[in-house]
């Protein structure tokens, strides 16, 4: 039995009465509300992570050919993700040789990014759709995420940088090429 003083009246909560058992329900839900966001709290801006800048090496594998150069952008939120241009925060170029391409991002904030790569075949700076809006050209991913229809979405892609360097690797994805009447075989 417990007793609660309030404005100079006595409560007594008895452990096995409704009123006791709501007092445990309503603690233990607050607990585990304060547990949840204290658990689920991560950094969503650079402002919110220490003061730090560091160097952010792509290294993207499985170009088919060195014929024209590798695009790497760096977002640092959802907004154009993953290929409008002039939405993200930088984008830098590289030669392919070996079906391999090394893409440098040099002092980058410490945040949350998430990268994109374009194997830029025909050297226009632009991924080439398809009528459907289907990649025709090579293209990598950060955190190499599933993605069947349409692109990744940024939270699927996105990684803390928080280091003098990092090194990143991207594979490299060619659409599928598949002729009128012809269908998919399954290994």
């Amino acid at each position: 039995m417990r007793t609660l003083k309030n404005s100079g009246q006595d409560f007594v909560l008895y452990p096995d009465s409704k009123c006791h058992r709501a007092w445990k329900s309503i603690v233990a839900l607050l607990l585990c509300s304060l547990l949840t966001v204290s658990c689920s709290a991560r950094p969503d801006s650079p402002s919110s992570f220490p003061d730090g800048r560091g160097t952010l090496v792509i290294e993207a594998t499985g170009f088919r050919s060195e014929q024209g150069q590798a695009l790497a952008s760096l977002f640092a939120t959802a907004e154009g993700f993953p290929g409008a241009t002039g939405e993200e925060v930088r984008t830098v170029s590289a030669s392919i040789g070996q079906g391999k391409a090394r893409l440098t991002f040099t002092e980058v904030q410490w945040g949350e990014y998430a990268v994109s790569v374009l194997h830029d075949e025909n050297g226009d700076g632009v991924m080439q759709n398809n009528w459907l809006g289907r990649a025709r050209e090579g293209h990598g991913i950060s955190m190499d995420p599933e993605s069947r229809f349409g692109p990744p979405d940024f939270v699927q892609a996105r990684f803390v940088f928080m280091a003098e360097e990092r090194v990143l690797p991207i594979r490299i994805r060619y659409p599928e090429k598949r002729g009128p009447g012809t269908r998919k075989t399954q290994n």
